[in-house]
């Protein structure tokens, strides 16, 4: 019934009114993934996830060997003296050659470091936590993304019911100026017409623009280039939500992103504590070193001119005093934990509040759906009613005026409910963390 009150002989339904013969027809599924594909907060938050990829590979190379090599090419211009004394003379002797040449290979391997195991697992919750967050970043983008084609839904429909005012105000005047021609109708009759179809332009104006900018957001939503037509293939439509508010609160408490990335925040930062805490903890590291020299007159050494030495060291490092610094970072530490077990919380209620608003929204939507359906099927009843007493000469025309505009703005607010609804039930799949 509501579609087809909205059905008028105006522009088509779900077709923008600049649209081109290369017009891309668009879904709302496909409005969605291309704002998935095309988004610039999409594509930001997945650096983020980029970017902690790196922090963990950061954090596994402190259980790695570290490896470092050098080579150093000295040229002597002037060669070094060692000054000693014969017999009371000062005696000088030259050391060295022209050329020399000094290769190092050092290699560090931690081999005890109470710290490392933390660190490692914050790192796991780190990247954890981006992933998360990165799955609530792409949900807000297919929100937006619904919510600017359900928008265009709106205005296609409010564009509709301008478009058939104009019509309903153009019918009484071609009957006024019928009675008129018959001397049925007084000239302010036929004034009161004109003023009524005038009147009803204006709207439309308004109506058409509206339209335009809804398909500029949509545009901008999903990537599309502003000079492409889009034509809307979904319409406005009731579609029931059949989901217990326990249901939808436990789904929102298990798979909302951002709740996910404070748990794994929690989790970091519990490991940050322990990593901080084990700072001031002993810890033992193996070096190996290579180191090969050469002195020659030449500009290269032949083989026989390099010496080559090689050690191995095994150092404990015992933290004794720093001034409690540790002690003080490990307290910080421990209050950015409670910090974040406390956000965890709030955000819990966040999240059931924002599930209950939505799904308590979504069955007010439904009702209004249900009231404008009764109220659109009485306005087109009475506005029929009204049309054939008007044509018999059994009312005057303010009573087919005031038909007509019960009968508009039932169809407008037939729209709106829909749209609100479908608005609704967008929200409520948000709060819930479907994409």
């Amino acid at each position: 019934m509501v579609a087809a009150a909205l059905a008028g002989p105006s522009l088509a339904q779900g077709q923008e009114p600049t649209a081109s013969a290369d017009t891309l027809s668009l879904t709302v599924a496909e409005a969605v993934q291309r704002a998935l594909v095309a988004n610039e907060e999409a594509r930001i938050a997945r650096t983020n996830v980029d970017r902690t990829e790196g922090q963990v590979r950061e954090a596994y190379a402190r259980v790695m060997p570290t490896i470092d090599g050098s080579y150093r090419f000295t040229r002597n211009l002037q060669r070094p003296v060692l000054f000693f004394d014969q017999e009371g003379e000062t005696q000088q002797i030259q050391i060295g050659n022209a050329t020399e040449h000094a290769f190092d290979l050092t290699l560090e391997q931690p081999v005890i470091d109470f710290s490392l195991g933390s660190a490692l697992a914050a790192a796991g919750h780190g990247t954890a936590a981006s992933e998360a967050s990165y799955d609530r970043a792409l949900s807000d983008v297919a929100l937006d993304a619904r919510l600017a084609y359900y928008r265009v839904l709106l205005a296609d429909a409010d564009v509709t019911v301008a478009v058939n005012a104009l019509e309903l105000a153009r019918q009484r005047m071609d009957q006024v100026q019928l009675f008129f021609d018959v001397g049925t109708a007084a000239e302010f009759d036929l004034l009161t017409a004109r003023v009524a179809l005038e009147g009803a332009r204006p709207d439309h104006i308004r109506a058409v623009n509206a339209q335009r900018l809804a398909y500029n957001e949509l545009k901008r939503e999903t990537g599309i280039p502003f000079s492409t037509g889009v034509a809307l293939a979904d319409s406005l439509a009731y579609v029931p939500v059949e989901i217990a508010l326990d249901a939808a609160v436990a789904t929102a408490l298990e798979q909302r992103g951002d709740l996910i990335a404070q748990r794994e925040t929690v989790a970091l930062t519990r490991e940050l504590v322990d990593v901080q805490r084990t700072e001031g903890y002993p810890s033992i590291s193996l070096f190996l070193n290579l180191n090969r020299r050469a002195s020659s007159e030449e500009i290269w050494p032949e083989d026989r001119d390099f010496t080559q030495s090689a050690t191995a060291a095994l150092a404990l490092d015992i933290p004794i005093f720093d001034g409690r610094r540790n002690q003080g970072l490990t307290l910080q530490a421990r209050a950015d934990y409670v910090a974040a077990v406390e956000r965890q919380h709030a955000l819990e209620r966040d999240v059931e509040l924002q599930v209950l608003d939505a799904w308590q929204s979504v069955q007010a939507a439904a009702e209004g759906v249900d009231a404008t359906q009764a109220t659109l099927e009485l306005a087109q009843r009475a506005y029929d009613i009204a049309t054939v007493r008007f044509r018999s000469g059994l009312s005057t025309q303010l009573e087919l005026d005031e038909a007509e505009q019960n009968l508009i703005e039932a169809q407008s607010d037939a729209a709106e409910a829909l749209y609100s609804h479908m608005a609704a039930r967008a929200l409520l799949l948000h709060a819930m963390g479907e994409v």
